[in-house]
């Protein structure tokens, strides 16, 4: 059974240069990645607010999950293209993984100290 998609008229907008770069920076303020879903948002609901939840504190952990997660999805991507895993891709795999426990543990170290010293 073919399943249709819900979504299925296709708008345009033409832009510039300078107007595509003012439009992502807006959907990276408003932390959106997909277009069709802000612009549904901003079109559809004009009053509609997005609000930013920033915690600095998990910021460079943040940033080592994504880079560890971009990884191990190209040695995903690749395992799933060739069929296996090569000795060298396992291994990575392994020193990423204690890599990521190694950030949370300290992550979840530095919140204890920070909270019992309030």
């Amino acid at each position: 059974m073919v399943k249709r998609r819900i979504r299925n008229v296709i708008k345009q907008v033409f832009l510039s240069e300078e107007e595509n770069q003012k439009l992502l920076n807006r959907m990276k303020q408003d932390s959106f990645s997909n277009f069709s879903i802000f612009a549904r948002k901003q079109l559809l609901k004009p009053d509609f607010e997005t609000w930013l939840v920033s915690f600095p504190e998990y910021q460079t952990l943040t940033n080592r999950l994504l880079f560890i997660g971009r990884t191990i999805n190209s040695i995903a991507k690749s395992a799933t293209q060739f069929g296996k895993i090569s000795p060298q891709d396992l291994m990575e795999l392994g020193q990423l993984m204690e890599e990521l426990v190694e950030h949370v543990e300290k992550q979840i170290r530095e919140d204890k100290q920070r909270v019992a010293k309030k």
